[in-house]
């Protein structure tokens, strides 16, 4: 039997990726039962631990739960809407906007530490919005937009780099480099 537990804090350790949301698409295309396995082991682990191994520490680089959106439509595809999932995605939703709650559009740096934080927070901001039609969740989505496009850290090439702590320092690339 696969089952997912991660330490507490481990989160940052151990996720490149929304499991769950692999795992509900694989399962999606192929109909295996190994994949159908493996969405049960992350949906629980998404509906009971996660949310908790997010907020432990400043773990929002490793911030997931569109899969638990994947599934919740998957599930409403069959007849039986797992409003479990979408209430556990909305929790995470909730800590993206207390999270975000104070940025302000053009005094905040979207590349610190690479793209990967703000990327994954608009990713769930914009697929809760899609899924639910709330404002509430558009209004995040449009000021995590908001946030990158008037971001300091936009390139007028047309790209993003990581800040400045990682790049501009004598420890990494050196003084003045991208």
């Amino acid at each position: 039997i696969y089952y997912v537990t991660l330490a507490p804090l481990e989160v940052r350790y151990d996720t490149e990726a929304d499991d769950l949301w692999n795992y509900v698409m694989m399962y999606r295309r192929s109909g295996n039962s190994v994949y159908f396995n493996r969405v049960q082991a992350w949906l629980r682990y998404f509906k009971q631990e996660y949310l908790d191994d997010l907020v432990s520490v400043d773990n929002f680089s490793h911030l997931y739960g569109w899969g638990l959106l994947a599934w919740y439509e998957h599930t409403c595809e069959q007849g039986a809407c797992d409003t479990g999932a979408l209430s556990a995605a909305e929790a995470i939703g909730t800590e993206v906007e207390s999270y975000w709650r104070n940025a302000v559009p053009g005094n905040f740096v979207m590349g610190q530490y690479g793209p990967r934080k703000g990327a994954r927070s608009l990713i769930l901001a914009h697929r809760l919005a899609q899924v639910t039609g709330s404002q509430r969740w558009v209004t995040l989505r449009n000021k995590l937009i908001d946030l990158w496009i008037q971001s300091p850290d936009w390139d007028s090439r047309g790209m993003y780099f990581s800040g400045q702590s990682e790049t501009d320092n004598e420890t990494s690339l050196g003084s003045g480099s991208y």
